[in-house]
Order: structure tokens, then sequence, then C-alpha cells
């Protein structure tokens, strides 16, 4: 069973993976039948949850952050797999001890390449998103814009910062047993390869063993791509 916390307004990005219901009761009653519990799209995490400062540049729902704060320390206590889109991604890179760049530019609209260092293939991503995930020490990051969108960055305290190596698309949190994506798979039409492979990955992520996971999609290389796109194989 999979549990979906927030709305399946775009569509359920899970097709054939399992059952899927949007059913906190059924969590809390039986934690042990839940396979993944997803965080979906929608406001801002509020800034008190990474010590940032509440400024204009968000958006928030202080009510749905300390409710779904309930979920993930649930889950996290019972040891049950997490994934995140967008916001769902954004919530629990701040919960797995990560902040927020409040705001950045060039990711509210346009489809762009992110790019996945494990096999080398940049994927074409949504992009609805002004903010970015500031993903903590002990995290792996499997995907990051390619190239580079944004010339500035807003950091948690509302104030212009400088950039980060990477613009995060895609992150393992494995002290919170947790992985997500910041792009909307769901917005894809069912046989877009970027899709797919999305559904691909939470299959592993399903099936394999966190260190199992991280091996096969962390890939060899951790630098050097922040700036430009290379030479990497594009996959459209």
């Amino acid at each position: 069973m999979i549990i979906i916390i927030g709305s399946k307004f775009y569509g359920d990005p899970l097709i054939g993976l399992d059952e899927v219901v949007s059913d906190t009761k059924y969590l809390l009653s039986q934690p042990e039948k839940v396979s993944l519990v997803m965080f979906t799209g929608g406001e801002d995490v509020h800034p008190r949850f990474y010590n940032g400062r509440d400024d204009v540049l968000c958006m928030t729902n202080e009510s749905r952050d300390t409710y779904e704060k309930r979920m993930f320390d649930f889950c996290k206590h019972h040891n049950i797999k997490m994934t995140g889109i967008c916001r769902g991604f954004q919530f629990l890179n701040v919960m797995s001890g990560g902040f927020m760049y409040q705001h950045i530019e060039g990711h509210t609209g346009p489809i762009h390449g992110a790019y996945f260092p494990y096999d080398g293939i940049t994927r074409m991503v949504t992009s609805t998103h002004h903010q970015l995930v500031g993903i903590p020490n002990d995290s792996i990051p499997v995907a990051w814009s390619d190239p580079r969108r944004s010339d500035i960055y807003m950091g948690p305290n509302g104030y212009k910062v400088q950039e980060p190596e990477h613009e995060i698309e895609s992150a393992i949190f494995p002290n919170s047993n947790a992985m997500g994506v910041q792009y909307h798979p769901e917005m894809l039409r069912e046989n877009d390869s970027t899709r797919i492979h999305y559904s691909n990955m939470i299959a592993d992520f399903l099936g394999m063993a966190m260190q199992d996971f991280i091996n096969k999609y962390s890939g060899g290389e951790s630098h050097g791509r922040s700036r430009k796109a290379g030479n990497a194989r594009r996959e459209d």
C-alpha cells in the first residue's frame, strides 16, 4: 500500500507500482502494511522549520507543514520509506536537516534539462517552483539542472547569497529513509521517458536496501556540471 499525503490533482505518479490511496487513517492504524508515503506539491515550507526568516518571498501554509511533520515523524519512527514531489521534495529536505533558498529564477515554467550523473543522461523535466533545496551534508544528490538556470539566490533568511554548487533536482536522504524529485513526473505523458524513469526509480527505492539504492543512483560524479551542459547524452 502506498499512501499519498496531499493533493492528487495532477494525477497519480505511481501508476502500476502498488495500490495507491489518500488515507492517513490507514497509515496511522496499520503502518506495517504501508510500503511508501508520498508528500505532494503545494505551498512553500514555512521558514521556521529550517530556522529561516518569515519573509514575503514565501507563500506558506503552516498548518499543513505542522500536520505533515507529524506524518513524517510517524513514518520515520516506523521506518516507512518516504518520497516527495516538488513541495514534497522540499519538505523532506527541510525535515532531513536541509534549508531552502527562498527564491530563485528560471524555474517557473519552461521544461529544462536535469543531469543524472549515475547514467550520464540529461532528462527533460518540468519546472514549476520558485525555491531551491539546500540539501544537508548527509544527503546524496541524484540530479541537478543542466545547465544552471538562475542568476540570483535568496537564502533562508530572505537575503541574496552565493550561488550553490548545483541546482538540485533530485536527492536521497538516507537518515530519513527518503528520496524525492523537484519536478512533476505526474504532469508528463505516461509514455514520457522522464516519467518512466521516475517510476523505475521508485520501484528500485521500494525494492532495494537503502545502500544499494544509493550505490545505483548516486553515480561516480559529484562535481563539475553546475555551469554549462557538457557532452552528456540527452533523453527527450
